[in-house]
């Protein structure tokens, strides 16, 4: 699906929205994990593993990350992740409240969220050209990367500083919740977003490597 007008449509600010939403909520979660992991072990090789946990998915997952985006409706990829995110963040909220969490299940969780977030920040890069025209992709992707890096990164942190004077599991609940936000958001674009492929050739279609 691409685009015909000049403006930035709905189908970007509804990206952009999904965008900001979900890289909020992992802001929220990075700020809370290491917090949690503290509570859980005595031990600062764990608290460090559980915390690499959360990045080590964009060393192992960034390029086949980009095959799969690549063959998949990029829309519902983004959908998917975010709802995964919301079950995995608010399940951790749950477990910690009913002292069923250990600093394993956090690791594991954290591997989740990360490679969750691999894949969200990918396919929303990979987006960008299906929504707007080619004379505007520089202004949209800078527009993209900015909520990236100001969510995540400038506000993500502070919220959940405040949000933890509160109750130590609001950041969690408040990270759950813009996942799932950014679920709903991303409903509002229309169409599908899966990469137009041509057909192979058949056998008589190809040229011979030997005429010109």
């Amino acid at each position: 699906m691409r685009v015909t007008n000049q403006r930035f449509g709905r189908e970007f600010w509804a990206l952009w929205m999904a965008t900001a939403l979900s890289n909020l909520g992992d802001g929220l979660f990075k700020f809370v994990l290491p917090l949690l992991a503290v509570r859980l072990t005595d031990s600062p090789v764990l608290v460090a593993g559980v915390s690499s946990a959360l990045t080590l998915p964009w060393l192992l997952f960034a390029l086949p990350v980009g095959v799969v985006v690549d063959r998949l409706d990029r829309k519902r990829i983004m959908v998917v992740v975010n709802l995964i995110r919301t079950a995995a963040v608010g399940s951790l909220a749950f477990a910690q409240q009913f002292d069923w969490l250990t600093v394993f299940v956090l690791g594991f969780l954290a591997f989740l969220v990360g490679t969750c977030e691999t894949v969200s920040d990918t396919t929303s890069g990979a987006l960008v050209p299906s929504v707007v025209n080619h004379d505007r992709l520089e202004q949209a992707n800078a527009r993209i990367i900015s909520a990236e890096t100001i969510m995540n990164s400038f506000i993500g942190g502070p919220l959940g500083g405040y949000l933890l004077t509160i109750g130590l599991l609001l950041p969690a609940v408040g990270s759950a919740a813009s996942f799932l936000a950014a679920a709903v958001a991303l409903l509002l674009m229309r169409g599908h977003f899966t990469v137009e492929r041509k057909q192979p050739a058949g056998c008589f279609g190809r040229r011979s490597l030997f005429m010109g």
